[in-house]
């Protein structure tokens, strides 16, 4: 992250490893974000099919488990916004989610119904939802605009990279268990995925460097809490308030929800489109999104060498559009059967994984720019709520969609969905107004 090229470019620069006595260290931040992804990238998969393996649950129980999980996403993300600006041990906030996700990620293995599988997955959701804005904010307030960018990839990286370790891992999984049934297959994952999930939070656990002083409680302080628990869920839903932004983010919210909303349309049941349609087995599946990871890890290491804020906008667009045209190639596999229907299907959702840093990135580095540094927080808070939102409305219609009208007309939509936010992108004001 801090290197020569850096330092001769910006002689002022400079990266900080310790900025406050709650600050971490960013090496032990980036390979702990790299151990979450490995770990999420198992359960996001298994979350899903489990439902169906483990469970006895439907394409529709499956995509509602997603949702549920995505809910629990925007309720981390809410909370993140609210705290970030006011937060000042990012360490312990991080190491508490990371350990309090791998306590669920084993609870969840081992829960006897749909309904209880449900509420674990809501409540896991929550918990890991705030890491991702809590590196991301502490990037933003340590590093200038250069680094941040190089920050942001390296992060993205380093979680990308640790994405694809996992779904092999998990694939690794599957193959050493292969004579065992499937629900005990997916819970082997889980208890994998929570492994290195404590792990991770062992990584940014830091001593604590004062000793603790009792204080003996009062009235004062015991109103004060009062007065906060009082006035959480005013505070809760007011985050939720896309008036208080000025026009132009608004109009870049907007479209960043319905481009994740088309997104994830496919998304949400992808992988059981995967194991039921295309009558892959889980090992395959995990495999296959192992490529389409290894893609994208390829193409972060290409967005790395871009510097030109100029051609953000340009290269989001660009890629919904390919998405787009992607979906609906798969759409059109689907309905005529063509002969090599598979590998063309294999073939577009890498192409999508190698697109994924092309997205992300310029969004990122964008939404920095969208509030004044004191309320940054806030601005990339917002941000997670928008794509949280957008997971989970296309979630609940996904599975209802496949359910009722089939993966094509599933694919088609979700195509629909992504032009409309390229269209909403290109509306988005070029200054700050």
């Amino acid at each position: 992250l801090y290197n020569k090229k850096l330092e001769k470019k910006h002689k002022n620069l400079k990266i900080y490893y310790d900025i406050d006595e709650d600050s971490m260290n960013l090496k032990r931040t980036f390979f702990a974000f790299a151990l979450q992804g490995a770990a999420l990238s198992g359960v996001n998969l298994v979350l899903s099919l489990f439902v169906v393996t483990g469970l006895n649950g439907n394409v529709k129980n499956a995509s509602l488990a997603i949702a549920l999980f995505s809910t629990g996403n925007l309720v981390g993300s809410i909370a993140s916004s609210m705290v970030l600006d006011r937060l000042k041990s990012f360490s312990r906030l991080v190491f508490g989610s990371l350990f309090g996700s791998a306590l669920l990620t084993i609870l969840i293995a081992f829960v006897p119904t749909i309904k209880i599988y449900y509420l674990i997955a809501l409540l896991l959701g929550a918990v890991v939802a705030l890491v991702g804005p809590a590196l991301t904010f502490h990037l933003s307030k340590t590093l200038d605009d250069l680094a941040y960018r190089k920050g942001i990839n390296y992060l993205n990286l380093f979680n990308s990279v640790g994405q694809t370790t996992g779904m092999l891992l998990g694939s690794l999984i599957l193959a050493v268990l292969s004579s065992m049934k499937d629900p005990s297959k997916m819970r082997s994952v889980f208890i994998s995925s929570a492994i290195l999930l404590v792990v991770a939070s062992i990584t940014v656990a830091e001593r604590e460097r004062e000793m603790t002083i009792r204080r003996k409680p009062s009235i004062y302080t015991t109103k004060l809490l009062f007065t906060k628990v009082v006035r959480f869920p005013k505070k809760f839903f007011d985050v939720l308030n896309i008036r208080k932004l000025d026009k132009r983010a608004r109009v870049f919210m907007i479209a960043v929800f319905i481009s994740f909303f088309g997104a994830n349309i496919l998304f949400s049941v992808f992988s059981i489109y995967l194991k039921l349609y295309l009558k892959l087995s889980s090992q395959s599946v995990f495999l296959l999104y192992a490529i389409n990871s290894i893609a994208a890890n390829g193409a972060f290491y290409l967005t790395g060498l871009i510097n030109d804020r100029a051609k953000d906008k340009l290269f989001v667009r660009a890629v919904l559009i390919i998405r787009a045209m992607l979906f609906l190639l798969m759409a059109a596999v689907g309905y005529f059967h063509f002969k090599f229907s598979s590998a063309i299907v294999f073939v577009s959702f890498v192409i999508i994984g190698f697109s994924w840093p092309f997205f992300y990135v310029p969004l990122s580095v964008e939404i920095v720019k969208l509030g004044s540094p004191a309320s940054r927080g806030r601005i990339i808070g917002f941000f997670n709520i928008s794509i949280n939102i957008a997971v989970i409305s296309a979630s609940f219609v996904a599975g209802y969609i496949a359910l009722k009208l089939g993966y094509v007309a599933t694919f088609g939509i979700g195509a629909f969905f992504l032009i409309i936010g390229e269209i909403a992108f290109s509306q988005v004001p070029g200054k700050r107004e």
